[in-house]
């Protein structure tokens, strides 16, 4: 690790921003572990950088002096949400700036899904592991959540763990993959959970439960 202040650059890609966002906690179960060891971070919001120019170049310096670079995003349709490709795009275009003749930054990639199996995730992963490799990054690691994000404990160890090997500048422990890949809930939970969330929405808005299975707009086959 260099003599200079060690330095994270967090990317965040929710909709919803980097405070209010699961995202947002969860990379910051990452940087609150290496903050106390004396690191400095800075944090953009995808959707904003690409709309302020100031704030682009604020992210254009902060990753040229990083560590590390962390982006964190929710899964949307097997893939990541569009500002997070247009960023990523913007980002190879402006891949010289970046340049230098150190050790390249290291990057990680959390990504959190709504299904109970984080293995939905791994289009994306392999979508950034791929723009890391075109801009001559390390790939540190890709962690998937599944769950919607949900913090249980073992995910917190395994964000943890995930500290602790990117301050040491060493390989994330294949403990972390363990952690995470089981199912956050029962599927049948999950089936349960949802399935009542569609009738409370339903009785909400005036209808009668069996109506969720109504067809409006269903063709009539022929013959």
């Amino acid at each position: 690790m260099s003599e200079k202040q060690a330095h994270i650059t967090v990317l965040i890609g929710s909709p919803k921003g980097i405070e209010k966002s699961t995202s947002g906690r969860l990379a910051r179960e990452i940087t609150a572990e290496l903050e106390t060891a004396n690191w400095t971070s800075e944090w953009f919001h995808a959707h904003h950088v690409l709309k302020a120019d100031e704030a682009w170049e604020s992210l254009i310096a902060s990753m040229a002096r990083s560590n590390v670079i962390l982006l964190a995003a929710p899964l949307y349709v097997d893939s990541l949400p569009a500002p997070v490709i247009e960023t990523l795009h913007c980002l190879s275009q402006a891949k010289s700036a970046l340049a230098r003749e150190d050790t390249p930054p290291r990057f990680l990639a959390l990504l959190n899904c709504g299904f109970v199996e984080p293995g939905h995730n791994q289009f994306a992963q392999l979508m950034l592991q791929s723009f890391c490799e075109r801009m001559g990054f390390q790939w540190a690691d890709g962690i998937s959540l599944g769950g919607g994000g949900m913090t249980k404990k073992r995910v917190r160890e395994a964000l943890q763990l995930t500290a602790a090997a990117l301050r040491d500048d060493v390989l994330i422990p294949n403990a972390v993959e363990v952690l995470t890949r089981a199912p956050i809930m029962k599927p049948w939970m999950y089936v349960l959970g949802g399935n009542i969330m569609w009738k409370r929405q339903a009785k909400a808005n005036g209808l009668q439960h069996k109506q969720l299975k109504a067809r409006p707009y269903e063709l009539p086959r022929a013959g």
